[in-house]
Protein backbone atom coordinates (compact mmCIF):
# COMPACT_ATOMS: atom_id res chain seq x y z
CA UNK A 1 0.00 0.00 0.00
CA UNK A 2 1.42 2.95 -0.91
CA UNK A 3 1.21 6.61 1.22
CA UNK A 4 -1.30 8.02 -0.49
CA UNK A 5 -3.56 5.08 -0.46
CA UNK A 6 -2.60 4.99 3.34
CA UNK A 7 -3.47 8.38 4.30
CA UNK A 8 -7.06 8.08 2.40
CA UNK A 9 -7.48 4.94 4.32
CA UNK A 10 -6.34 6.39 8.23
CA UNK A 11 -8.28 9.71 7.03
CA UNK A 12 -11.97 7.45 6.12
CA UNK A 13 -11.37 5.27 8.95
CA UNK A 14 -10.87 7.92 11.36
CA UNK A 15 -13.97 9.49 10.44
CA UNK A 16 -15.83 6.50 10.32
CA UNK A 17 -14.87 5.63 14.41
CA UNK A 18 -15.13 9.34 15.13
CA UNK A 19 -18.76 8.73 14.37
CA UNK A 20 -19.33 5.80 15.76
CA UNK A 21 -18.08 6.98 18.73
CA UNK A 22 -20.36 9.81 18.83
CA UNK A 23 -23.33 7.58 18.10
CA UNK A 24 -22.08 5.59 21.23
CA UNK A 25 -21.94 8.72 23.55
CA UNK A 26 -25.46 9.77 22.26
CA UNK A 27 -26.78 5.82 23.09
CA UNK A 28 -24.86 5.92 26.45
CA UNK A 29 -27.06 9.73 27.36
CA UNK A 30 -30.21 8.13 26.04
CA UNK A 31 -29.97 5.03 27.97
CA UNK A 32 -29.17 7.09 31.34
CA UNK A 33 -32.01 9.20 30.59
CA UNK A 34 -34.03 6.12 30.53
CA UNK A 35 -32.61 4.82 33.47
CA UNK A 36 -33.20 8.15 35.77
CA UNK A 37 -37.11 8.18 34.45
CA UNK A 38 -37.59 4.35 34.67
CA UNK A 39 -38.42 4.56 38.44
CA UNK A 40 -39.20 8.38 39.33
CA UNK A 41 -40.67 7.34 42.93
CA UNK A 42 -37.81 4.82 43.50
CA UNK A 43 -34.07 4.91 43.49
CA UNK A 44 -32.75 6.38 40.35
CA UNK A 45 -29.65 4.47 39.10
CA UNK A 46 -29.81 1.51 40.92
CA UNK A 47 -27.27 -1.35 40.65
CA UNK A 48 -29.55 -3.91 38.81
CA UNK A 49 -30.88 -0.75 36.44
CA UNK A 50 -27.90 0.36 35.26
CA UNK A 51 -26.34 -3.65 34.35
CA UNK A 52 -29.94 -3.96 32.72
CA UNK A 53 -29.12 -1.05 30.43
CA UNK A 54 -25.31 -1.78 29.97
CA UNK A 55 -26.03 -5.33 29.19
CA UNK A 56 -28.82 -4.30 26.33
CA UNK A 57 -25.94 -2.23 24.47
CA UNK A 58 -22.90 -4.50 25.33
CA UNK A 59 -23.03 -5.41 21.76
CA UNK A 60 -22.36 -2.09 20.99
CA UNK A 61 -19.82 -1.23 23.25
CA UNK A 62 -17.71 -4.57 22.43
CA UNK A 63 -17.87 -3.20 18.70
CA UNK A 64 -17.33 0.07 19.55
CA UNK A 65 -13.89 -0.86 21.27
CA UNK A 66 -13.04 -3.60 18.54
CA UNK A 67 -13.16 -0.52 15.99
CA UNK A 68 -10.68 1.46 18.49
CA UNK A 69 -8.25 -1.19 18.74
CA UNK A 70 -8.73 -2.08 14.75
CA UNK A 71 -8.00 1.61 14.52
CA UNK A 72 -4.71 1.18 16.89
CA UNK A 73 -3.63 -1.51 14.53
CA UNK A 74 -4.63 0.20 11.10
CA UNK A 75 -1.71 2.37 12.39
CA UNK A 76 0.66 0.16 12.99
CA UNK A 77 0.60 -1.82 9.86
CA UNK A 78 0.08 0.62 7.70
CA UNK A 79 2.23 3.72 9.16
CA UNK A 80 1.86 7.05 7.15
CA UNK A 81 5.64 8.48 7.05
CA UNK A 82 5.97 12.42 6.43
CA UNK A 83 7.81 13.23 2.70
CA UNK A 84 9.90 15.21 4.56
CA UNK A 85 11.61 14.90 8.17
CA UNK A 86 11.50 18.34 9.90
CA UNK A 87 13.40 18.09 13.23
CA UNK A 88 11.58 20.07 15.92
CA UNK A 89 12.57 18.50 18.83
CA UNK A 90 14.99 20.99 20.46
CA UNK A 91 16.79 18.31 22.68
CA UNK A 92 17.61 16.56 19.19
CA UNK A 93 19.13 19.77 17.89
CA UNK A 94 20.76 20.24 21.03
CA UNK A 95 22.78 16.74 20.76
CA UNK A 96 23.46 17.34 17.10
CA UNK A 97 25.04 20.73 17.83
CA UNK A 98 26.97 19.50 20.62
CA UNK A 99 28.65 16.63 18.48
CA UNK A 100 29.82 19.28 16.12
CA UNK A 101 31.64 21.16 19.17
CA UNK A 102 35.10 21.61 18.23
CA UNK A 103 38.41 21.40 20.51
CA UNK A 104 39.26 24.95 21.29
CA UNK A 105 40.69 26.64 24.44
CA UNK A 106 40.25 30.57 23.40
CA UNK A 107 38.66 32.40 26.24
CA UNK A 108 35.23 33.56 24.51
CA UNK A 109 35.19 30.00 23.76
CA UNK A 110 35.68 28.62 26.98
CA UNK A 111 33.47 31.06 28.63
CA UNK A 112 30.56 30.38 27.01
CA UNK A 113 30.84 26.72 26.62
CA UNK A 114 31.23 26.84 31.31
CA UNK A 115 27.92 28.82 30.68
CA UNK A 116 26.21 26.71 28.55
CA UNK A 117 27.47 24.04 30.93
CA UNK A 118 25.69 26.06 33.65
CA UNK A 119 22.39 26.34 32.14
CA UNK A 120 22.02 22.69 31.22
CA UNK A 121 23.23 21.66 34.55
CA UNK A 122 19.97 24.20 36.32
CA UNK A 123 17.77 22.26 33.35
CA UNK A 124 18.95 18.97 34.72
CA UNK A 125 18.06 20.36 38.60
CA UNK A 126 14.73 21.73 37.84
CA UNK A 127 13.67 18.48 35.78
CA UNK A 128 14.96 16.26 39.02
CA UNK A 129 12.89 18.72 41.40
CA UNK A 130 9.71 17.99 39.30
CA UNK A 131 10.23 14.46 38.95
CA UNK A 132 10.66 13.91 42.95
CA UNK A 133 8.00 16.23 43.74
CA UNK A 134 5.57 14.44 41.75
CA UNK A 135 7.15 11.05 43.11
CA UNK A 136 6.16 12.29 46.23
CA UNK A 137 2.74 13.90 45.45
CA UNK A 138 1.53 10.78 44.25
CA UNK A 139 2.88 8.56 46.84
CA UNK A 140 0.85 11.04 49.57
CA UNK A 141 -1.95 10.03 47.21
CA UNK A 142 -1.92 6.76 46.37
CA UNK A 143 -1.60 6.05 50.58
CA UNK A 144 -4.74 7.97 51.30
CA UNK A 145 -6.79 6.29 48.88
CA UNK A 146 -5.51 3.04 49.74
CA UNK A 147 -6.53 3.28 53.13
CA UNK A 148 -10.14 2.14 53.35
CA UNK A 149 -11.03 3.88 56.75
CA UNK A 150 -10.92 7.02 54.56
CA UNK A 151 -14.03 5.48 52.81
CA UNK A 152 -16.45 3.41 55.53
CA UNK A 153 -19.13 4.35 52.95
CA UNK A 154 -20.98 6.14 55.69
CA UNK A 155 -21.49 9.60 54.59
CA UNK A 156 -20.34 9.16 50.58
CA UNK A 157 -20.72 13.26 50.03
CA UNK A 158 -18.25 13.85 52.93
CA UNK A 159 -15.56 11.22 52.04
CA UNK A 160 -15.31 12.74 48.82
CA UNK A 161 -14.56 16.32 49.96
CA UNK A 162 -12.24 14.62 52.87
CA UNK A 163 -10.35 12.89 49.57
CA UNK A 164 -10.31 16.40 47.38
CA UNK A 165 -9.19 18.53 50.28
CA UNK A 166 -5.97 15.43 51.41
CA UNK A 167 -5.44 15.09 47.35
CA UNK A 168 -6.76 18.01 45.29
CA UNK A 169 -3.68 20.24 46.96
CA UNK A 170 -1.17 18.16 46.06
CA UNK A 171 -2.11 17.36 42.34
CA UNK A 172 -2.55 21.12 41.81
CA UNK A 173 0.36 22.16 42.53
CA UNK A 174 2.38 18.87 40.47
CA UNK A 175 0.58 20.21 37.59
CA UNK A 176 1.92 23.21 38.41
CA UNK A 177 5.27 22.57 39.08
CA UNK A 178 5.40 20.27 36.01
CA UNK A 179 3.91 23.38 33.95
CA UNK A 180 6.44 26.11 35.41
CA UNK A 181 9.55 23.03 34.49
CA UNK A 182 8.32 22.69 30.86
CA UNK A 183 8.73 26.56 30.42
CA UNK A 184 11.80 26.85 32.12
CA UNK A 185 13.02 23.70 30.23
CA UNK A 186 11.50 25.53 27.01
CA UNK A 187 13.43 28.73 28.10
CA UNK A 188 16.81 26.67 28.50
CA UNK A 189 16.49 24.67 25.65
CA UNK A 190 16.11 28.10 23.38
CA UNK A 191 19.01 29.31 25.07
CA UNK A 192 21.48 26.79 24.71
CA UNK A 193 20.47 26.36 21.08
CA UNK A 194 21.75 29.69 20.34
CA UNK A 195 24.97 29.47 22.93
CA UNK A 196 26.01 25.79 20.81
CA UNK A 197 25.73 28.11 17.48
CA UNK A 198 27.96 30.82 19.29
CA UNK A 199 30.56 28.51 20.43
CA UNK A 200 30.58 27.01 16.80
CA UNK A 201 31.14 30.19 14.92
CA UNK A 202 33.77 30.97 17.78
CA UNK A 203 35.69 27.56 17.33
CA UNK A 204 35.64 28.16 13.81
CA UNK A 205 38.75 26.82 12.78
CA UNK A 206 39.57 24.41 15.31
CA UNK A 207 39.49 20.22 14.72
CA UNK A 208 36.47 18.58 15.42
CA UNK A 209 36.40 17.35 19.23
CA UNK A 210 36.29 13.56 19.35
CA UNK A 211 32.89 11.98 20.36
CA UNK A 212 32.56 10.25 23.50
CA UNK A 213 30.47 7.22 23.11
CA UNK A 214 27.33 7.05 25.49
CA UNK A 215 26.92 4.46 27.78
CA UNK A 216 23.64 2.29 27.16
CA UNK A 217 23.15 3.92 24.10
CA UNK A 218 21.95 0.74 22.21
CA UNK A 219 19.52 -0.34 24.85
CA UNK A 220 17.90 3.14 25.16
CA UNK A 221 17.96 3.11 21.44
CA UNK A 222 16.41 -0.23 21.35
CA UNK A 223 14.05 0.90 23.90
CA UNK A 224 12.68 3.91 22.08
CA UNK A 225 12.92 2.69 18.83
CA UNK A 226 9.15 2.43 17.19
CA UNK A 227 9.37 -1.36 17.54
CA UNK A 228 10.14 -0.66 21.20
CA UNK A 229 7.88 1.44 22.02
CA UNK A 230 5.39 -0.94 20.20
CA UNK A 231 6.09 -3.42 22.47
CA UNK A 232 5.51 -1.75 25.78
CA UNK A 233 2.40 0.02 24.19
CA UNK A 234 1.42 -3.80 24.29
CA UNK A 235 2.52 -5.02 26.93
CA UNK A 236 0.76 -2.47 29.06
CA UNK A 237 -2.28 -2.97 27.00
CA UNK A 238 -1.91 -6.99 28.06
CA UNK A 239 -1.52 -5.68 31.79
CA UNK A 240 -4.72 -3.20 31.77
CA UNK A 241 -6.95 -6.09 30.42
CA UNK A 242 -5.50 -8.63 32.99
CA UNK A 243 -6.16 -6.06 35.91
CA UNK A 244 -9.76 -5.14 34.11
CA UNK A 245 -10.57 -9.58 33.71
CA UNK A 246 -8.95 -9.89 37.40
CA UNK A 247 -11.77 -7.04 39.13
CA UNK A 248 -14.22 -8.24 37.27
CA UNK A 249 -13.66 -12.10 38.49
CA UNK A 250 -13.48 -10.94 42.33
CA UNK A 251 -16.13 -8.66 42.78
CA UNK A 252 -14.31 -5.66 42.01
CA UNK A 253 -16.25 -4.09 39.00
CA UNK A 254 -19.53 -4.26 41.01
CA UNK A 255 -18.51 -2.48 44.09
CA UNK A 256 -16.72 0.37 41.93
CA UNK A 257 -20.34 0.61 39.96
CA UNK A 258 -22.11 1.17 42.85
CA UNK A 259 -19.84 3.49 44.44
CA UNK A 260 -20.01 5.34 41.03
CA UNK A 261 -23.65 5.22 41.12
CA UNK A 262 -23.87 6.67 44.99
CA UNK A 263 -21.16 9.40 44.24
CA UNK A 264 -22.61 10.48 41.28
CA UNK A 265 -26.51 10.80 42.14
CA UNK A 266 -25.40 12.10 45.84
CA UNK A 267 -23.61 14.74 44.34
CA UNK A 268 -26.45 16.03 42.41
CA UNK A 269 -28.73 15.79 45.10
CA UNK A 270 -30.52 12.56 43.40
CA UNK A 271 -29.51 10.22 46.14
Amino acid sequence: MNTKTAQNTGLWYGVFLSAFTVAVGVLLIVGATQIYFAEPDGTPYSYQLVCQKLNSILAVLIVWAAAVAGGFVLSVIFPVSPKTAIVTDRAAVIKRLKSRLPNCDAPEFTAELAEFNRTQLAAAIVRLACALYGLVAAVVCVVYLADKSHFPAADVNGEVIAMLRATLPWIISAFVLFAAGAIFNSLTAGKAVVSLKKLTVLGKGYPAAQAKPERHSRVLGAVFSPKGVLIIRLVLVAAAAALIVAGILNGGMGDVLIKAIKICTECIGLG
